[in-house]
């Protein structure tokens, strides 16, 4: 008798019918993904949905933050030439956003800012 010790499915992950798509969640403009360019001198935050508010803070981003190389100096929406502006104070960077996604842009997807700190 040969007894299945790992994946006895032939290689495919179990389904489970009774719960599909119970992992799914819903993101909201607080939910905020941070990465950098490969020579470290863009910052990228991708916004996981428009706010409904136009206003987006970004609190791990406050004015003096020790690993940010300086104060931040320019914000781009990237697909856009929508005006951004900002004001980083201490307790984040706060932006003022349109008051509606550029045409291009859907209202539940996520939306890309492009930050510097070297202008």
């Amino acid at each position: 008798v040969m007894t299945c010790l790992k994946n006895c499915s032939g290689g495919k992950a179990p389904k489970n019918s009774t719960k599909k798509n119970t992992d799914i969640q819903s993101y909201t403009s607080e939910d905020i993904r941070y990465t950098t360019s490969s020579n470290g001198r863009v910052l990228y935050a991708t916004v996981m949905a428009w706010p409904g508010s136009g206003t987006v803070t970004m609190h791990v981003l406050f004015r003096g933050n020790p690993y940010l190389p300086a104060p931040v100096c320019s914000v781009d929406l990237l697909g856009s030439s929508a005006h951004v502006s900002f004001q980083q104070s201490r307790d984040g960077l706060h932006l003022t956003l349109p008051s509606m996604p550029p045409s291009n842009l859907s209202s539940d997807s996520p939306i890309v800012f492009r930050l510097k700190t070297a202008c």
